[in-house]
């Protein structure tokens, strides 16, 4: 019997592969698979594979093709239980019984419940030995997009924001501020390849012109979707988010075919890889969230990034949308009172987070915590 150790550094290397997967798979999980064997007291890794992309064949079949030698009697270290049911591909249990392996290594069991624990016991009845629970918090942190996803059929929302030390998010008010060092904007464009959406409201847009984009000296790299909340259409039909590849979704509210914007809507229609989502009203200027998040989950949008102001992150936050909050606090005092704070002055609740952790990056931090529901 291999020592705790070995195994987790072995799942280690399996949790750096499946993240090769990242921006690809989504709605499925990113998955990493590494098949091991004893060279006369050596462990010597035979095989190697990872979940690509949606649809492609899954890890553990990758690194069985991957084999450079006859995998019978050899360890499986995957971070996901394998699946044992038809979908896009075959059954990984049937594969990995048909080759011989003869002890499997998991993360963590899959929540979806067409696999949850059957693709265990399924490898058991083949006399396969079977463990789980190896690194579990780092395999749950991984896929926490797919869990909460494959669990409730509702996206995983982040708040990612950026604030001076005194909680302002820009140094005057109506002035576009960059703030956060070259570093942590790297980290920024790792995190929105990570996830099916980024979400902003029309102020942002207006005021910083941003891209949204994952600027990553990359090969396998996608720009996700463009969300922008935009009740009344003041969207600029030259604004920087139509010029980048990729689609972008302008959520308005719901008006007669006799208003003003409905040139504008027309105009916007026309463009290439434009949609518009018509949502409901709470009051004036504030659309509906809940709304939205459900045409999120109708459009198979898994995960969604909010980088917007203060009002949104409040509105979020008040509808109990929010699963995590990432927030750089870059070396800056901005002293302005009326400059825009983190979060408007609306929220509600007395939140609580799980999990926090803060992490220096040259001369920012980043605090990222979770909401305790």
């Amino acid at each position: 019997m291999l020592n705790k150790e070995i195994h987790e550094e072995f799942m280690s290397q399996v949790i750096a592969l499946a993240k090769q997967g990242t921006g690809f798979v989504s709605p499925n999980p990113m998955v990493g698979a590494l098949i091991v064997k004893n060279d006369k007291g050596r462990m010597k890794i035979i095989g190697r594979g990872f979940h690509r992309k949606f649809g492609d064949q899954h890890a553990e079949v990758e690194a069985l093709k991957n084999c450079i030698e006859d995998p019978k009697g050899a360890i499986l270290y995957v971070n996901l239980e394998p699946c044992c049911h038809s979908g896009k591909t075959g059954p990984c249990t049937k594969e990995i019984i048909k080759s011989g392996i003869s002890e499997v290594f998991i993360g963590m069991k899959d929540p979806n419940p067409l696999v949850s624990g059957k693709g265990i016991s399924e490898l058991e009845k083949a006399n396969i030995r079977v463990h789980c629970g190896i690194l579990e918090k780092q395999c749950l942190k991984l896929n926490e997009i797919f869990v909460k996803w494959i669990s409730y059929k509702k996206p995983f929302v982040t708040i990612k924001t950026a604030s001076t030390l005194d909680g302002k998010i820009s140094l005057e008010k109506n002035k576009k501020t960059i703030l956060g060092n070259e570093k942590s904007w790297q980290k920024v464009y790792e995190l929105r390849n990570l996830y099916d959406a980024i979400l902003i409201g029309i102020d942002t847009v207006l005021i910083d012109n941003p891209r949204l984009t994952c600027r990553l000296n990359k090969k396998n790299v996608r720009n996700p979707i463009k969300i922008i909340l935009d009740s009344n259409l003041r969207v600029n039909l030259d604004a920087n988010i139509f010029k980048e590849e990729g689609q972008t979704i302008i959520c308005c509210g719901q008006w007669s075919v006799v208003s003003d914007q409905w040139g504008k809507r027309k105009e916007l229609e026309k463009m290439k890889n434009v949609k518009i989502w018509e949502l409901n009203e709470e009051k004036e200027g504030f659309l509906d969230l809940n709304g939205l998040i459900c045409k999120c989950s109708e459009e198979n949008i898994s995960s969604v990034l909010v980088e917007g102001g203060g009002t949104i992150n409040s509105a979020f936050l008040n509808a109990g949308l929010v699963d995590k909050i990432n927030i750089i606090y870059s070396p800056k005092i901005s002293g302005k009172i009326d400059a825009p704070n983190l979060f408007a002055n609306e929220i509600l609740a007395d939140f609580k987070f799980k999990d926090i952790s803060i992490t220096k990056v040259d001369d920012d931090l980043w605090w990222e915590g979770y909401i305790k529901f």
